[in-house]
C-alpha cells in the first residue's frame, strides 16, 4: 500500500460556495505530524476573538466529504459553550455560516480517524449531530477547558495535540479498512467493492461490516463521496461546464448520472452550482 499517509491526495472540501470576505477568516491548521494520518485539520472561525462579521445569519451549504467534525461554539462574553460531533455525512445541509460574538472552533476527523476517541461504531453519527457530552463528557470537559481558556491560539493548538497524541499514541488501526480507504483514493473511487474485498482476502459483507463500523458508510457509499469530491474540485479549478466531458473524466456512466449523483450529494444541479463559483 501506499508508502507516505493515504490522505496525502485526500480531497476534503465542505462548503459548496466560495467563500464570502467573512468565510474567508476561516483557517485551518495541521496537527502534529503522528496525528495525521487520524485528523485532517484544526479549524477556526472567525479567527479574531471578538469579530462580529457583517453577514451574520447568512446561509451556506456544507456537502459530504467523507470526514467527521466536532465543533465547539464558544461566547466571547461569558465563556459559555455549546458543542456537536457532524457524524460522516451522505447528504448535504444547510447552516448558518456565522453568530454574532461566536468563535467557533473545529477538529475534523479523516475516515476512520474518529473512531479511536469514540470507540463507537460511527455508523451511529453518520448523517446526524449529537452533543459531545452525550457520549464522551470526559472528553467534552478537556477539549472545553482548552477552547475557553486565556492561552493563545498556537497554545491552544499544542494542547489539542498533546490531548490527541494521549489517545492515539497506542492505538492501531484496522488494515482491512486502511487498506480498503487507500484503494478508494488512489483509485479516485475507480474500483469495485468485489476488487476491493478480493484484495484484501474478506468477503463484501464482511468487508462493509468492517467499513460501517470505522467509517460510518458502506464502501460503495464512500466511493461515490470521494468521486463527488473530485468532480468538485475539477469544477472549481477548471470552471467548465461541459458535463458530458466532466461525466466522463469523473467515470459516471453518463451525463445523467452524474447529474443526479451532483444533485444527491449537493442539493442542487452543476448548472446551479457554477453560477455561485
Amino acid at each position: 500500500m501506499s508508502p507516505n499517509n493515504i490522505f496525502d491526495g485526500f480531497i476534503s472540501k465542505q462548503s459548496l460556495a466560495s467563500f464570502t470576505y467573512d468565510r474567508k477568516l476561516y483557517m485551518e491548521f495541521k496537527p502534529c505530524r503522528p496525528l495525521r494520518k487520524f485528523i485532517h485539520c484544526y479549524w477556526v472561525l472567525p479567527v479574531e476573538s471578538g469579530y462580529i462579521p457583517t453577514s451574520v445569519g447568512s446561509k451556506e451549504i456544507v456537502v459530504p466529504d467523507g470526514c467527521m467534525d466536532i465543533i465547539f461554539d464558544i461566547d466571547n462574553v461569558t465563556f459559555e459553550y455549546s458543542n456537536i460531533v457532524v457524524g460522516i455525512a451522505e447528504k448535504p445541509i444547510t447552516v448558518s455560516s456565522f453568530k454574532k460574538g461566536i468563535q467557533t472552533y473545529g477538529v475534523r476527523f479523516y475516515p476512520a480517524g474518529a473512531y479511536p476517541l469514540f470507540r463507537l461504531p460511527m455508523y451511529e453519527f453518520a448523517d446526524s449531530w449529537t452533543v459531545l457530552g452525550e457520549v464522551l463528557k470526559r472528553s467534552e470537559r478537556d477539549l472545553a477547558e482548552i477552547f475557553i481558556s486565556s492561552l493563545d491560539l498556537n497554545c491552544k493548538l499544542k494542547w489539542l495535540d498533546s490531548f490527541f497524541f494521549r489517545i492515539y499514541s497506542n492505538f492501531e488501526q484496522n488494515n482491512v479498512v486502511m487498506n480498503t480507504l487507500d484503494r478508494i483514493i488512489a483509485s479516485g473511487s475507480a474500483i469495485s467493492v468485489k476488487e476491493l474485498a478480493r484484495r484484501e482476502i474478506v468477503s463484501e459483507r464482511h468487508l462493509a461490516r468492517l467499513f460501517k463500523q470505522w467509517v460510518g458508510q458502506s464502501p460503495k457509499t464512500f466511493a461515490r463521496v470521494v468521486r463527488f469530491q473530485i468532480m468538485l474540485e475539477m469544477l472549481r479549478r477548471e470552471k467548465m461546464m461541459n458535463t458530458a466531458r466532466l461525466a466522463a473524466q469523473c467515470g459516471y456512466y453518463d451525463q445523467s448520472h452524474f447529474i443526479g449523483e451532483f444533485k444527491t450529494f449537493s442539493g442542487k444541479l452543476p448548472s446551479d452550482y457554477m453560477e455561485i463559483l
